[in-house]
């Protein structure tokens, strides 16, 4: 495995954290839109009160607009977010499908994000044999996932 495998290897992988923390701020502008959307002035919802069942119905025709307004949107942050759960997924199912001592490496250095002189403290071994784990873990994810979708480069 080349230097340039390795680093494309960890690069990959260190974009699990990013990945998660732009999926939890996506997720939250999606919620704030819809609520700007639906209910602009932050009105209780009377469920179980009677509703319109036509588009005669004022309120059934303002949804309806709403709809055809930013329904193009919605879909758009929908996808964006989609593929976002994809690919922290594709991450964490790689390092799932690992040996034990890889995976707890791997998820512990990159999931957790702890650093190389904390991590004997939480794995009983040794810096330098956690790196040589974390290596050769690095050069199984390399052979069967990072080196047959080169479209995980964004």
């Amino acid at each position: 495995m080349t230097r340039d495998e390795l680093m494309e290897t960890r690069k990959w992988l260190k974009r699990y954290r990013n990945m998660k923390q732009e999926l939890a701020a996506r997720t939250k502008n999606y919620d704030e839109f819809v609520q700007e959307i639906y209910n602009p002035l932050c009105s209780p919802k009377l469920d179980g009160m009677p509703r319109g069942s036509t588009t005669t119905d004022q309120t059934a025709a303002t949804v309806e607009q709403i709809h055809k307004e930013y329904g193009e949107i919605l879909k758009l942050l929908e996808r964006k977010m989609e593929a976002l759960r994809d690919a922290i997924k594709e991450i964490e199912d790689t390092i799932g499908q690992l040996d034990a001592d890889e995976r707890c490496v791997l998820y512990h250095r990159y999931i957790l994000g702890i650093y190389w002189a904390n991590l004997p403290a939480y794995i009983n071994y040794d810096e330098r044999q956690c790196r040589r784990i974390e290596k050769r873990a690095l050069k199984k994810v390399w052979e069967k996932h990072v080196q047959q979708c080169p479209t995980w480069i964004w």
